[in-house]
């Protein structure tokens, strides 16, 4: 008559492994591999092998409930991604950055998402005026002449891989038959001018467009748009007719209400 031992009805929970302990089948026990915990349940007597090597189980054993690798992640925000042959910690991007396909085609990365890095804006609707004498435009065109119409100022984001496109507008009064500048300065620098030609009433209007390159460039820029005056020194007014009146000329928002004046903006491009 076949004996049956009690014992063995059931699974035998024999709690962590232990290299010198003797196993027989359905004990069951617990054993990290690498860095997965699992449970393993004996199939054949064992004593001295491990359940499992690398992933690999030992023939001894099956596993009775596989574990999983713990989170590489480490910190808020960062994603597990696959690498060449395990899960691995893609740590989250800087302020500003988006999440793309790498140049490889075979993996993710943060980045920048497209060939516009930044853009800053700034406008005025008050009446700029000067009556400096920019002296057929081969003089008095400094940051001390003239007076500012509208200024901003720009970190470029990855200098010496990018421009800097300019875009400034506004419109010109003058007192006086004669012809009125208004410059785009990059510091101390003056980078483009625009002309304007005044005559009894009229009223002129400036646009200049520039590109600077960001090469060489460390820290905050200051770009700003100047009303440098006329040839000979008639009053030249920004945002107003050749009286000083009327501000915001430069356009009108819904309704009709003078909420345009005078622009200035930066943006800063990848090459």
């Amino acid at each position: 008559m076949a004996t049956i031992d009690l014992g063995k009805i059931k699974l035998k929970w024999q709690g962590t492994y232990a290299g010198g302990t003797a196993y027989v089948p359905d004990d069951v026990v617990y054993y990290v591999d690498g860095s997965v915990g699992s449970s393993y349940i004996c199939v054949t007597a064992s004593t001295g092998n491990a359940p499992s090597s690398g992933g690999s189980v030992h023939s001894s054993w099956n596993y009775l409930a596989k574990g999983q690798a713990a989170s590489p992640t480490t910190t808020q925000g960062d994603l597990i991604v696959r690498g060449a042959s395990a899960d691995g910690r893609l740590g989250i991007g800087a302020a500003g950055k988006v999440l793309k396909v790498n140049s490889g085609a075979n993996g993710l990365e943060y980045g920048d998402g497209g060939k516009v890095l930044q853009i800053v804006r700034a406008r005025t609707t008050s009446i700029h005026s000067t009556s400096n004498n920019h002296d057929n435009m081969r003089g008095n065109l400094g940051t001390s002449n003239g007076s500012s119409i509208v200024s901003c100022t720009i970190t470029p984001q990855s200098a010496g891989s990018s421009h800097f496109y300019i875009w400034c507008q506004t419109r010109l009064g003058i007192n006086g038959n004669a012809m009125g500048v208004c410059t785009l300065m990059h510091g101390s620098t003056k980078v483009a001018l625009g002309c304007a030609n005044g005559y009894a009433g009229d009223a002129g209007e400036v646009s200049i467009f520039a590109y600077v390159d960001t090469t060489g460039l460390s820290g905050s820029q200051t770009f700003d748009f100047r009303n440098h005056g006329t040839r000979g020194g008639s009053n030249m007014y920004a945002n107003a007719n050749n009286s000083g009146q009327d501000a915001a000329l430069a356009g009108t928002g819904p309704g009709g209400a003078n909420n345009v004046g005078a622009h200035l903006t930066v943006m800063e491009m990848l090459d």
